[in-house]
This record gives C-alpha cells, structure tokens and sequence, in this order.
C-alpha cells in the first residue's frame, strides 16, 4: 500500500490513472538513479537496479 504518492508537480495525489505519468513516491529503503519500481501482488515491491540485482519489500 502506498500513502506518499504526488504528480510531477509536487501535488499529493490519491490515484495515478494515466501509464505513462512521472510519480514520486516514498520506499522504505535508499534508491539509486536508474532502480527500477516494479509492483507485485500482496503489497510488495521490487526494487530493481542497473547491474540486474532486486531487493522485495513490502509497500
């Protein structure tokens, strides 16, 4: 479950209908530029960064 989420703008949102928007959003563990956000069923995340490596925690 995610509770920090804003628009590009800054602006706290409580939904993000379009695909392609540009979000922010707050994890519960540092990530780097080019980590990559991936959501998986039950409320975890997987964080996935450039040399291929993941870490799942829960959103």
């Amino acid at each position: 479950y995610i509770e920090d989420l804003h628009d590009a703008k800054g602006n706290k949102i409580d939904r993000a209908p379009n695909p392609m928007e540009l979000l922010t959003i707050k994890v519960p563990q540092p990530v780097q530029a080019g980590d990559m956000v991936r959501s998986l069923k039950e409320g975890l995340i997987n964080l996935y960064k450039e040399d291929g490596t993941s870490v799942t925690v829960r959103a």
